[in-house]
């Protein structure tokens, strides 16, 4: 715990002592008494010094628990913070200057005839200075990169960082750690939300499924009011409209939270289309539409979850009907190109779409801002969660009162397809 110096210090002294009182004492008993004290301050010092060495090597303190040490730490850390208390610039231009009259010292020492050690040894500092500081940024810049693909928790080590790089490296840390807490709070939300939403779902699914029995026995009790019989018909629209809202919200919770079961195998994408077409095609006759459908004349194969695909088509052709201007036409394609089957839906709509595509897909988001037609809001959000989940992708684009939503996903060769279950 006592400063190496300050014990070389004291065993000094006790030799210096030892001395003294050998020179002191010249008659025989004098004489052997100081050898005797002597010997004894000169072996204490000795034995003091050898053990306090080996402790301090033993322990890697050789050299640092000394006076001389600790003072230059603590004019090194004097010296350091009040660099850190200037702007970086400044830090700079103090460097260049420095390093530019010590140049000019050496050079004035050459063409003295001195020889140029000076010099030499001016620019061996400067050279590993450079190499420092390109060695800090590249610890910045690495750190910064798994901060950007997405390594929350990487840490930059700020050990051999100094000035403005450690303080450089203490900011992106704590981004970092800013970053984690948000998104793991963000999580928590979205899970409270889902369960939150799943439960109130499933405790008002089943008194609307009494209130759906009892209006169809009261339908069947004979009731000739023809006001009662209009009554009844409202509940009974009503009440399946808000079953049919109550099944949405459970499968969009269930789609995002990704509890969906997805069963992936190979899947013809031109007859899932095609079916789904003329499941369609009554109600865009009556609507006032004309569907026009175009597939390839070959298959197109994919691997893919067949009912998850059907209901995403459902999804699209179902806000087709409820949305698209009558008297016009609504384009059903599917294309495949580069490794990709794309299959698009084109319309007018009837509404203004005053939101960008993108925002459609967001949940309880409804291109009929007045809410005049049935519908949750929930239908595109649930298509895009469905495509997302098989691996693929749904992008809705606006441009006036056209409206276009494009699934893709990535084909196979028929002959290449294995069947996976997940």
């Amino acid at each position: 715990r006592i400063p190496l110096d300050v014990m070389l210090a004291v065993a000094f002294i006790l030799c210096l002592v030892a001395g003294g009182i050998l020179e002191g004492f010249w008659d025989d008993v004098a004489f052997a008494i100081g050898i005797g004290v002597a010997v004894l301050l000169g072996v204490a010092a000795f034995t003091l010094l050898s053990m306090t060495v080996v402790v301090r090597l033993k322990n890697g303190e050789f050299f640092s628990n000394t006076l001389v040490v600790r003072l230059a730490k603590w004019l090194w850390r004097g010296f350091m913070c009040a660099l850190r208390a200037i702007p970086v610039y400044w830090q700079t231009i103090l460097a260049v200057v420095f390093v530019a009259v010590l140049d000019f010292l050496a050079s004035a020492l050459m063409w003295s005839g001195e020889f140029p050690l000076f010099w030499f040894a001016i620019w061996i500092i400067v050279i590993a200075g450079a190499c420092f500081v390109a060695y800090n940024l590249a610890r910045l810049q690495k750190g910064a990169k798994r901060l950007a693909s997405g390594e929350l928790d990487a840490k930059i080590p700020t050990d051999k960082l100094v000035l403005a790089f450690k303080d450089h490296a203490d900011a992106l840390n704590s981004i970092g750690e800013g970053m984690a807490v948000a998104v793991e709070e963000k999580m928590k939300g979205e899970r409270f939300k889902t369960e939150l939403i799943t439960n109130v779902s499933h405790d008002i699914k089943t008194p609307v499924t009494s209130i759906i029995n009892y209006v169809d026995l009261l339908g069947k009790c004979g009731i000739e009011d023809e006001t009662a019989l209009g009554y009844i018909d409202v509940l009974r629209r009503q009440s399946t409209r808000l079953k049919k809202l109550t099944e949405d919200v459970v499968e969009a919770s269930k789609a995002s939270s990704g509890t969906v079961s997805v069963r992936l195998e190979e899947c013809d994408l031109s007859i899932l289309l095609s079916q789904s077409a003329g499941e369609y095609e009554e109600r865009f006759a009556a609507a006032g539409l004309n569907l026009v459908t175009r597939t390839p004349g070959t298959p197109v194969p994919a691997i893919a979850d067949g009912r998850l695909v059907a209901r995403i088509f459902d999804n699209l052709l179902g806000n087709a009907v409820k949305y698209s201007l009558s008297g016009t036409r609504v384009y059903l394609t599917l294309t495949e190109a580069d490794g990709y089957a794309t299959a698009s839906l084109v319309n007018v709509s009837r509404e203004e779409l005053p939101l960008d595509g993108d925002e459609l897909t967001e949940r309880f988001v409804r291109g009929d801002a007045s809410r005049h037609t049935e519908g949750s809001g929930l239908g595109l959000s649930i298509a895009k969660s469905f495509a997302e989940l098989q691996g693929a992708s749904l992008h809705i684009k606006t441009d006036g009162d056209f409206f276009k939503a494009t699934f893709r996903i990535k084909t196979v060769p028929m002959d290449k397809i294995p069947v996976v279950n997940a």
